[in-house]
């Protein structure tokens, strides 16, 4: 009995040593390397992922030839969404902008899409919207504020154009967005202007220059039934475990550039299941989860 007790306490003390050293040369290492080190390092582990880190604001943005083009993502989300569809040249386009939690991370995003062909009403929620053509693309900008404070200014000529603050926790009301789009020509410019009076925005709302539209969006989704509150709040709830644990783990380190890389080194199975995204078999499904 006493042998056995005193192997486990043998045991349980080596395993604590040796996981202090590893855990003590992962940080003289990631202290070791520069900035551009870094930068080219965590560039190259997220950029199968569609993804690209931008330094000067710490955060992470979407690449224009993102996988999510063809698949969609899992995580918790918790978002507000803004759908405005409208009719161009012979095709219902739909502009979607979102803001929320996204797992660990706080962020946002403007998506552009078109059906096929003009749709009524009641086709819209039962058609496969495909992400628009390279010439189709236009140039897609937003500032996202938390509280008052900026965490993210991103400009592009995108499909989709994202920006996530990782490791930061956020309700979706704590968000606001002043988004931008610039389209090619007036005629664009007043349908989607008149599908945004139609979801409520006045001439107020929004500011129109040459052919550049920008309002906020501050609002959120439709009041939720009962069962949506519940499964949001338990999804809240989840995203604030692993940022709390997210935390914790690489509390020896404040960027996202260095918390990363430190989780790569000490637990890479988990720096791999967070950046993880899981494909969706048609657009529309990707659509619903994230409303």
């Amino acid at each position: 009995m006493y042998l056995l007790l005193g192997t486990f306490i043998l045991v349980l003390f080596s395993f604590f040593f040796i996981n202090c050293r590893r855990r003590k040369k992962i940080l003289k290492k990631i202290r070791a390397m520069n900035s551009d080190e870094k930068n080219n390092m965590i560039n190259e582990l997220v950029e199968p992922f569609g993804l690209s880190y931008l330094a000067s604001q710490d955060i992470f943005v979407s690449h224009i030839d993102s996988i999510q083009k063809k698949s969609g993502y899992h995580f918790y989300l918790v978002l507000y969404r803004l759908p405005i569809y409208f009719d161009y040249e012979n095709k219902t386009w739909l502009v979607e902008f979102r803001k929320g939690q996204y797992g660990i991370n706080t962020g946002g995003e403007i998506d552009i899409y078109y059906a096929d062909r003009i749709l009524n009403k009641r086709e819209i929620n039962n058609t496969s919207f495909h992400s628009v053509s390279d010439e189709d693309m236009p140039e897609l900008s937003f500032c996202l504020f938390r509280k008052g404070v900026r965490i993210a200014d991103v400009l592009s000529r995108q499909w989709w154009l994202s920006a996530f603050s990782m490791g930061r926790f956020s309700e979706p009301a704590d968000l606001f967005m002043q988004a931008s789009i610039a389209f090619p020509n007036q005629n664009m410019v007043w349908a989607f202007i008149k599908s945004l009076k139609n979801a409520g925005y006045t001439k107020e709302d929004f500011c129109v220059t040459l052919n550049t539209v920008t309002f906020f969006f501050t609002g959120s989704s439709p009041r939720p039934r009962p069962l949506c509150r519940l499964r949001t709040a338990i999804a809240q709830y989840n995203n604030r475990f692993w940022y709390n644990a997210y935390l914790f783990i690489t509390r020896p380190f404040c960027l996202s550039l260095d918390r990363l890389l430190y989780l790569y080194y000490y637990f890479p199975l988990i720096f791999f299941k967070m950046l993880h995204m899981n494909r969706y078999n048609q657009l529309k499904k990707q659509r619903r989860h994230l409303s």
